[in-house]
């Protein structure tokens, strides 16, 4: 009980092995709490003494006893009545998914970095599933993976498909996509393409407007695009024709992922034959009218789908690793290509429009930086706030009022309050913003001073700069420039005090991300790149070769590997210009991968 003493003492146990006893002292309910006495106000302890359990610095609680506000996001309890765990989100208790935890906690702890490979080892056929030499002709095909894997950013689906030359048939065969979510279908009949969200048809044209000929009884190839690739939205595509787009989605899980059909939409035997499936960080050019590669090197994932070979082939001899992959979700700011929103660079960086970081992922360690300046030529236009940087799902900005005046604030649109950074901001000159986020608090400095510490608020889902969400962007143009952004991902650097260095204005090498959006540069420019730690365990090992510029995984298996074990604690780094091939993998050292 609270009030004793903890324990500890070896006794002797069997053929000679000891046993350490602990007794352990349970949290206090405390007074004050829900099920506290004597009716004062207060907070409980977050361990309120009903549950012994302390697993890895998790504090499990009865949620019956403790005030959902009174415990710090993420923690995980105990919900007595329905006997689930469930965890704290967004300031309710959500039911804690057993099956997913170990990835959800990967997400939460590795500082935004996505499993190693993305690329499922299996697709799963359904149950009237057929393979010929051809491919797939009857059933559909899902991921072998329960784990609720988020999609990466700027991820190419290809598909290879044959419809019959004969069939006239007027009905959306289901090629590939997303169970309830957005997919494409062909009409062989009136001969349409079709996007679909869910099984609500969005889209939909005719195919022979491309000039080309989905009846001749050869294959053809349909690409899904996923977020921000076509023009700063997901696109799709017939035999390198783009023929539609659609806002970017920011979570679509792999284990929704369909092809040829789902378990309520049947495509008929041999009506639709699909083969050489593709799953690619590296997109095709965003030209249309493409040719489209036969090549499969560079994918992180190929099934071929004949005679039911349905593994992923390029990971049979170990896993490749690119520098420009998404297993970093930062290695871009998404520059935004819609009517008026259009983002516009020039030699000072974005001046119109709004760019966004799209990655669902909740950091409560970094530090975001910026310059940014103001034109005071065009104070009497403005109606609205003028935002540097500001999020659409929790809804805040830091920027100027709207209007004449000056006053720079951070404005929480939920909570309805606003604090004053700066009282008088000098226009016409260039600042710096720095957003440093430690211990669930933002410290917001302007020019080297802290100006202002607010809860933290900054998930990175649907960050945008130049805005607060795609239609409330700074107008006119010329009015608010950007540019010199960084990231420093796991690091609150000034949380202390400030560094005199301001914010970087050239790619340093730490782990950071640098976007100097001049001339629209809004890739990565750091030296090196954070990929991914790999943890092993006593007993593991792997291979890791460098492979020069311009190889694959077949042309350099004669390099000298590298030699990683437990003792050597790896970090591994994606280094630009280079790709990493790890193989001769011994124990399960890679955590991630699915």
């Amino acid at each position: 009980d609270p009030d004793q003493q903890a324990k500890a003492e070896i006794i002797p146990g069997e053929n000679g092995n000891n046993i350490l006893n602990l007794g352990l002292v349970k949290g206090d309910k405390g007074q004050n709490g829900k099920n506290g006495q004597n009716g004062q106000d207060g907070k409980s302890y977050i361990n309120d003494g009903s549950q012994v359990l302390n697993v890895r610095g998790l504090q499990i609680a009865n949620i019956q006893s403790i005030n959902v506000d009174d415990v710090p996001e993420n923690t995980i309890c105990l919900n007595e009545d329905s006997k689930q765990l469930v965890i704290r989100k967004n300031n309710s208790w959500k039911v804690l998914n057993m099956n997913n935890f170990e990835v959800e906690t990967t997400y939460n702890n590795n500082n935004g970095v996505l499993p190693i490979n993305f690329a499922i080892d299996n697709f799963t056929p359904s149950s009237n599933a057929k393979s010929t030499a051809e491919g797939l002709t009857t059933g559909y095909l899902s991921p072998d993976t329960s784990k609720s894997l988020l999609t990466p950013m700027n991820t190419l689906i290809r598909v290879d498909f044959k419809i019959a030359s004969s069939d006239t048939t007027d009905s959306d065969y289901f090629i590939v996509g997303y169970e309830n979510s957005l997919n494409i279908r062909i009409n062989p009949g009136k001969k349409f393409v079709s996007v679909y969200s869910g099984n609500n048809k969005s889209y939909e044209m005719d195919y022979t407007a491309f000039g080309i000929n989905l009846h001749d009884n050869k294959f053809h190839t349909a690409y899904f695009l996923l977020n921000c690739g076509y023009k700063g939205l997901t696109a799709y595509a017939i035999d390198g024709h783009y023929f539609n787009r659609s806002s970017a989605q920011t979570f679509l899980y792999m284990s929704s992922l369909r092809i040829r059909g789902t378990s309520t939409i049947s495509v008929p035997e041999n009506a639709m034959i699909v083969c050489n499936i593709g799953l690619s960080s590296i997109l095709p050019s965003l030209k249309n009218n493409q040719a489209v590669s036969s090549d499969f090197t560079s994918f992180e994932g190929y099934y071929s789908c004949k005679n039911n070979s349905f593994t992923n082939q390029n990971s049979t001899n170990g896993i490749l690793l690119k520098p420009f992959s998404n297993y970093d979700c930062f290695n871009s700011i998404q520059p935004y290509y819609i009517g008026d929103n259009q983002a516009f660079f020039n030699e000072d960086g974005c001046y119109k429009g709004s760019v966004a970081i799209n990655a669902p992922y909740m950091f409560d360690s970094f530090t975001f930086e910026c310059y940014f300046k103001y034109d005071s030529t065009y104070d009497t236009l403005y109606s609205m706030r003028r935002s540097i940087v500001g999020n659409m799902e929790t809804y805040y900005s830091i920027g100027l009022q709207a209007g004449t005046v000056n006053k720079f604030t951070f404005k929480d649109y939920v909570a309805k309050t606003e604090i004053t950074l700066v009282e008088e901001l000098e226009k016409d000159k260039w600042h710096t913003l720095s957003i440093s986020c430690f211990n669930k608090q933002a410290y917001i400095f302007i020019d080297g001073i802290l100006t202002g510490v607010v809860p933290f608020a900054f998930y990175w889902n649907n960050i945008f700069l130049r805005a607060c969400k795609s239609d409330n962007y700074v107008s006119p143009e010329k009015a608010l420039y950007i540019k010199y952004v960084s990231f420093t991902i796991g690091e609150a650097k000034y949380f202390n005090h400030y560094d005199s260095s301001l914010t970087p204005t050239s790619p340093s090498n730490n782990n950071s991300y640098f976007y100097p959006l001049i001339d629209g540069r809004v890739a990565n420019e750091n030296t090196h790149s954070p990929l991914v730690q790999i943890d092993l365990n006593e007993g593991d090992s792997f291979d890791l070769h460098n492979v020069p510029l311009g190889e694959t995984s077949g042309g350099f298996m004669n390099l000298i590997p590298i030699h990683y074990t437990y003792s050597n604690k790896p970090l591994v780094f994606n280094t630009k210009n280079t790709h990493i091939f790890i193989k001769n993998i011994t124990g399960n050292p890679l955590k991630g991968t699915v």
